[in-house]
């Protein structure tokens, strides 16, 4: 398994409404599934074996957030938050330590003011904030010895 039970529930904590969006143009590239109600969370459904399966990061994706180089995105979606703003959360995986990837987002959100920085077992979360968007970002082992990275973006 390639971190991707983490991911999927960073995924799922999100708490995204709206319809299901596909990641990406191929059928077989994992999906999300959001919930039928609102502020319900449903599971995510991301294929837990499927080695070269990747995902694609929607297009609009805020280019001030930095994505991990290297990383390989395992789930992306976009969809209305609970404020009903736009969402975005990615779920990536490295070979990369999770120090180092923990790091590179510390140095890399130079446009954000770091609001907390937390670690909860093997898992490393922070949330950043700016005038147009809200960021977290948790990074942790996965039992494959991946670094599984869980980014969530929320516009104001």
């Amino acid at each position: 398994m390639t971190g991707l039970l983490f991911v999927a529930l960073a995924l799922a904590a999100s708490g995204c409404k709206g319809s299901s969006t596909k990641a990406g143009d191929d059928k077989d590239q994992p999906t999300a599934t959001a919930p039928s109600q609102p502020g319900v969370p449903s599971p995510v459904a991301i294929p837990t074996s499927t080695p070269g399966a990747t995902a694609t990061v929607p297009a609009d994706f805020p280019k001030i957030v930095p994505i991990y180089p290297g990383a390989t995105v395992v789930a992306a979606t976009k969809a209305a938050g609970p404020s009903g703003k736009d969402t975005w959360t990615v779920g990536l995986v490295s070979n990369d330590d999770k120090n180092i990837v923990f790091t590179f987002f510390r140095a890399n959100m130079s446009s954000f003011k770091q609001a907390t920085d937390s670690t909860v077992g093997p898992a490393r979360t922070g949330t950043w904030q700016n005038p147009k968007y809200d960021a977290t970002i948790t990074v942790g082992d996965s039992p494959d010895k991946h670094t599984s990275i869980a980014m969530s973006v929320t516009a104001k």
